[in-house]
Parts: structure tokens; C-alpha cells; sequence
């Protein structure tokens, strides 16, 4: 009786109180501060060490360069600029700055539009040196080789979602070595078909390239992602969803780390039409880890639009999320959210704290470590900007209902679980229910989320 007279006193002062979010914004704001609208800054990011690289596909100077694109290297913690990269051949409508990967010293652009068919480029991340300029032996007009990029080790994958070696837009993807350039494998699935655009979305990681295909003609367009072994071109694995629907664009974006797949959906009807999710694999067992989603999700947010994971978080981007500002117009502004990649537990939300109508962050995301990168490619009038965030980040313990607010409902699942005597409500994990779970609650609850 003591105990429900107690739980009760508590409900009672922290009703009356403000939710404590566990949205978190942004720590560096990265801009082209010359740029202008419809540059797009921001379509692609990737982020390694203390450098992120952003790219800008219609980056121009003036009408004789619309749409050739750039590439810019910023310090990530202090937001400086450190270079601003442009092919040396580049053209009107090279689309340079579609596609990056920064691992290290060592910075690719994908630049699918470069004489109609695409080409890729490397650049020393140290000096902006150009070093190579790459594209397959066999390349054609519309081609959009370079639309994906992605580098491990000394291997670089490269997407040509619209080539047709099985038929109009089959799409492939192609292997090379970036120390020389040699062209090492193309790769298509084994039951490539037209119009599939096999090669939109890719990953590399120890030995494994993972793709994703998003119209698979023979899942009527359910969508698939495929596991294949980069030293000799073998198909390892087809991975689908079980549970998902014809157009949910499974496979629409991909990442992989240290054995785990991650897919997104970003058309799935998890909680409501388009909302969006995400699937973890085991790429051994090809068994599915768990199936991720917003629990604040709604209509046309799009959850799954971008992914990247690393050292076990998944970040997942919902480019036409909402916004949290009530009292402000921020429909589709956009936002990300971060999860345990092990258990598929929800981390933390991220949004910019000054977002606007349709800024669509959350268009790119990548993560290196504890540090988060997001592109909103259409703040300003689409002239584009990137948001840095440093973490460690962790999951907010008091948040019982993983809304991603410290608030009444909460207080209420724990007041019922210590009521019903569930260990869940063991705060202080010492295996006793008692006034000291009590106290480490009150004190998570009114500190707020990490």
C-alpha cells in the first residue's frame, strides 16, 4: 500500500510536466555558403574520422556548367571547408556529386551523367588530388553507371542500375580495383530481369557486396537484396521480406557492417500508408534479425529512404517526416533515427532544430563511430545543407513507451509493472522491486535523455 501511495504522489507532481524529449539536434550545420538554389547539397554524404564528404550534383558556376556537380570535404567537427572538388573533365549535366564514400584517405564521386553514361572518380581526401577517372569497359548512354558508390579496402563497387545485360534497364553492378582501376567483376543476379534496376543501391563490407532491388519482376515488384562474394562474382544469398507488399520498394537502400544487413523499405504500410521500415539480416544464416520502424511514424514518411550502420547502431532516414514543432508549419522536414543493430532497439530520433517545410532531411545518412551525418538536399530552396551530430548516443532508459518522450505514459508503465512486481521495473538492476527503483526512475525521468 506504502508503495502504490508513493507511485501515485510521483505521477501526480510529474503529470503536470513538460515531456522530456529524446530528439536530438544537431551539433554542425554544413553549408555552401556560395551555393545557390537547386544545387542539391546535401543528395549524398559520407562521413570518416573527423572528415565528411557532401555532395551537390547541380552544383554550377554559371549557365555554361548547369548540372555538373560538386563535391565538398568538410572538417566535421568544426565545419570548415577543406576542399571543393570538381572533375577535371567536367561537363554541363555530369551529375558529379550524386553518389560519395569517404573511407579514410581515399574519396570517390559517382558522376552518372558524365557523357551520358556515367564514370566514377577518385581523390586523394588529403590534398583534393584527382587520381583516376573510371568507367566500365563496355559503357553505354543511359548507362547511369556511377548512380551508387562504395569502397572496402582496396575495392570499389560501383551501380549501373540502367544498363541492360538482361534486357531495357536490368541494371549491374561493377568491381574494381582503386589502386590500378582495373575493372575486376560485373555483377548481375542470377535471375536478372528487365526493368529492375539491379545496382540502385549498394554496399561492400570483408569480402561481401550486398545489393538491392527494388522491382523484382518475379516477386511482382516485392523487391529483393542480394549477397554476392566479390573475390569471384558468386551469388551467395537472396534475401526478400516475408511480410512485405507488392511496391514497398524493399531494397530501395542498403548498408552492411561486420556481418549484419540492413535494408530499407521506404513504401512499407508497417504502421500507415508509405510509412516506411527497415530489416536487419545475419548475411551467414541470412536470417532476419529484426524489422525496424518509427514508432511515431505516419503517412508518407517514408522511413527507409536512406540507411548506413556501423559498430553495431543503424541509422535510418525518413526524409518526409514531419518535423516535432508543433507550433511551426515543418511537414515533410524530415528526420532520422538510430537503433541497436543486435537487438533492433530504438536509440534515439534526430532532427534540425530549426527545420522548415520540405527540407527533406534525412535524404542521406551516414555514420562513422559515434558520429551521425545527414544531408537535407532541400533546405533553402534545394540549395541544400548537411547536419553533423556527435554522439555517444543511448537509448533513454525511462522511456518505457519508445516515443521517444520522457511523459505521463511512461510513468504509467512503470507505476504498472512495480504494481504487478515485473523486474522490468528492477531500475537499478539490483533484483529487488523497492523505493530505490523508484528513485533511479524519478532521477532518468526528470534528467532527460542522453
Amino acid at each position: 500500500m506504502q508503495l502504490k501511495r508513493t507511485l501515485s504522489a510521483i505521477t501526480a507532481c510529474l503529470c503536470i510536466s513538460t515531456a522530456l524529449s529524446q530528439v536530438i539536434n544537431e551539433d554542425v550545420r554544413l553549408a555552401n555558403q556560395s551555393g545557390s538554389n537547386n544545387d542539391y547539397f546535401g543528395h549524398s554524404i559520407s562521413i570518416s574520422g573527423s572528415r565528411v564528404v557532401v555532395g551537390a550534383y547541380y552544383d554550377y558556376y554559371n549557365r555554361d556548367d548547369i548540372g555538373m556537380g560538386a563535391a565538398f570535404l568538410f572538417d566535421s567537427q568544426s565545419g570548415e571547408m577543406l576542399e571543393y572538388l570538381r572533375p577535371n573533365d567536367g561537363r554541363v549535366n555530369d551529375l558529379f556529386g550524386w553518389s560519395v564514400i569517404l573511407k579514410k584517405d581515399i574519396l570517390v564521386v559517382g558522376a552518372m551523367g558524365h557523357d551520358l553514361g556515367g564514370a566514377v572518380y577518385i581523390f586523394d581526401a588529403n590534398s583534393g588530388t584527382q587520381l583516376r577517372k573510371i568507367i566500365p569497359d563496355d559503357i553505354r548512354p543511359g548507362d547511369r553507371f556511377g548512380y551508387s558508390v562504395d569502397l572496402d579496402g582496396r575495392l570499389l563497387a560501383v551501380g549501373s542500375p540502367d544498363s541492360n545485360p538482361n534486357g531495357q534497364d536490368s541494371g549491374s553492378v561493377y568491381l574494381f580495383d582503386i589502386a590500378t582501376g582495373n575493372q575486376l567483376q560485373k555483377i548481375t543476379p542470377n535471375d536478372a530481369y528487365r526493368l529492375e534496376h539491379f545496382g540502385r543501391a549498394i554496399a561492400v563490407d570483408d569480402g561481401v557486396l550486398a545489393v538491392g532491388k527494388v522491382s523484382d519482376e518475379s516477386l511482382f515488384e516485392y523487391g529483393s537484396a542480394y549477397l554476392f562474394d566479390t573475390s569471384t562474382g558468386a551469388q551467395l544469398a537472396r534475401i526478400f521480406s516475408n511480410e512485405g507488399f507488392r511496391g514497398n520498394e524493399f531494397g530501395y537502400s542498403i548498408a552492411l557492417d561486420n556481418g549484419i544487413l540492413a535494408v530499407g523499405a521506404r513504401h512499407d504500410n508497417n504502421l500507415e500508408p508509405n510509412v516506411g521500415s527497415a530489416y536487419l539480416y545475419d548475411i551467414h544464416s541470412t536470417k532476419q534479425i529484426a524489422k525496424l520502424f518509427p514508432l511515431d511514424g505516419q503517412e508518407d514518411d517514408q522511413f527507409g529512404y536512406s540507411i548506413a550502420i556501423h559498430n553495431n547502431t543503424v541509422v535510418v532516414g525518413a526524409r518526409w517526416e514531419d518535423g516535432y514543432r508543433p507550433s511551426f508549419s515543418s511537414g515533410n522536414s524530415g528526420s532520422a533515427y538510430t537503433f541497436n543493430a543486435t537487438t533492433g532497439a530504438h536509440i534515439a530520433k534526430f532532427h534540425v532544430l530549426e527545420d522548415e517545410v520540405h527540407d527533406y532531411f534525412g535524404t542521406s545518412v551516414s555514420i562513422d563511430n559515434d558520429t551521425i551525418a545527414v544531408g537535407a538536399s532541400y533546405e533553402d530552396t534545394f540549395t541544400g545543407a548537411a547536419y553533423i551530430f556527435n554522439g555517444p548516443y543511448q537509448r533513454c532508459e525511462a522511456d518505457f513507451s519508445n516515443d521517444y518522450f520522457n511523459d505521463v505514459i511512461d510513468i504509467s508503465i512503470f507505476w504498472a509493472l512495480m504494481f504487478n512486481h515485473n523486474i522490468e521495473a528492477d531500475f537499478n538492476e539490483d533484483g529487488v522491486l523497492d523505493f530505490f527503483d523508484i528513485s533511479a526512475f524519478l532521477t532518468s525521468y526528470t534528467t532527460g535523455c542522453p
